[in-house]
């Protein structure tokens, strides 16, 4: 054991000043030293099957398809004589599994991703979003990975965040962990040196920065803190971000936050003065004619303006529009009929109804049907409404 050790020794250089250099170095040693003692002081048969598992879950298995794995006669069957894949182990140890990648030096983003998901599967099977943040936060998946990626020197590299599959999982487990930090230090990475990179990384930074941002306030809202603290992070990245067309960078992130705002009673203890810093920061609050700024000043506002949602009907068709966005300006175009109705503007109430009737009719008559088919699943109220209206104007 010491002949290999002072064979270690040897292939290195003196302990480097980098405190990086200096961390991968200290792996390597308790790497080495930890090998040596499994295998000269074996203690029981789990340290075998452990070794066993090690052995299998090399390199070359994650890179061959599952199909091409070939496990050995004493771990082949399980419990019931059933021949275990990948997927049942890893739902097993995916933690430890990583880990001995890292200390094996075959860990790549690939195993990562791989680890990550089964881990972020077994920990998201219980039911109660506060027992699984707990569950995601106990598993130190996050903190792992990112020490992982930082002893590679890849913490910081944009390239493991366009792969969507990395930042899908591994948000949820940092805001768990309450490791914002490393998720806004990707944020102000992605917004770095930005007037010497092409307009094809712009637009790729900005795609990035879309995705990370959304499911940094999900993450918030559902294995952190909650709502109200979901909308703190949407605000604090609104008034930091510089970019000229941030509103088109926010929008994915400002449209969730306004669907849960949407969905939970008025009287729930949202603050007057949140919701009008939420407005402020996704660009509504001065009423410009687009239809996020409608639906706040529909749903949001403490007094609703129908107003802002007509004036954007009186500039939009169904030409040009996403088929999500279709659906959405729909609905908004239906709680604005109500809204007027209400309000005794029966004039601009047929208008509308004409307005939607003729460029989203489509639309309508799916929304129509839905209604019908689940009356008995309880149809959101204001939905409902909206649509008994509609039905109103055009028999008239």
């Amino acid at each position: 054991m010491f002949g290999r050790w002072r064979a270690v020794k040897n292939i290195h250089p003196p302990l480097p000043m980098s405190p990086q250099e200096s961390q991968r170095l200290l792996a390597l040693i308790n790497t080495s030293f930890k090998q040596q003692l499994d295998r000269h002081h074996p203690n029981t048969v789990a340290d075998h099957t452990s070794d066993h598992l090690f052995s299998i879950l090399s390199n070359p298995l994650f890179e061959a398809k599952p199909t091409d794995i070939r496990v050995s006669s004493s771990t082949r069957h399980g419990k019931g004589g059933t021949r275990l894949g990948i997927e049942q182990i890893l739902g097993k140890r995916p933690v430890d599994i990583f880990k001995e990648h890292i200390v094996a030096g075959t860990a790549t983003l690939q195993s990562a991703i791989l680890c990550l998901r089964a881990e972020y599967k077994n920990c998201c099977r219980i039911s109660s979003t506060a027992v699984q943040g707990e569950a995601l936060r106990t598993s130190r998946m996050g903190s792992i990975i990112i020490q992982w990626l930082w002893s590679s020197g890849a913490d910081e590299c944009a390239a493991v965040l366009e792969n969507p599959d990395f930042v899908k999982f591994i948000v949820p487990f940092l805001v768990a962990e309450k490791r914002h930090d490393r998720v806004w230090a990707w944020l102000d990475h992605l917004c770095w040196d930005w007037a010497r990179i092409s307009l094809s990384q712009a637009a790729l930074r900005h795609r990035v920065y879309r995705m990370l941002l959304f499911k940094l306030v999900q993450s918030e809202r559902y294995v952190g803190e909650g709502l109200d603290a979901a909308i703190a992070l949407f605000i604090r990245s609104a008034n930091k971000c510089e970019w000229k067309n941030w509103t088109e960078t926010h929008e994915l992130a400002a449209w969730y936050l306004t669907r849960e705002l949407k969905e939970i009673p008025r009287a729930t203890a949202i603050q007057d003065g949140t919701i009008e810093s939420f407005m402020k920061a996704s660009g509504t609050l001065s009423k410009p004619k687009t239809i996020l700024s409608g639906c706040h000043w529909l749903y949001l506002a403490k007094i609703p303006d129908p107003d802002v949602a007509l004036g954007y009907f009186k500039t939009v068709s169904n030409y040009g529009l996403r088929s999500k966005r279709r659906r959405d300006t729909v609905l908004i175009g239906l709680k604005t009929i109500e809204v007027l109705l209400e309000s005794g503007r029966q004039a601009e109430a047929s208008w509308l109804t004409d307005h939607v009737l003729k460029n989203f009719s489509c639309e309508v008559g799916s929304l129509a049907t839905s209604d019908q088919k689940s009356k008995s699943q309880d149809l959101e109220e204001s939905e409902e409404r909206s649509l008994r209206s509609l039905d109103a104007l055009a028999i008239q």
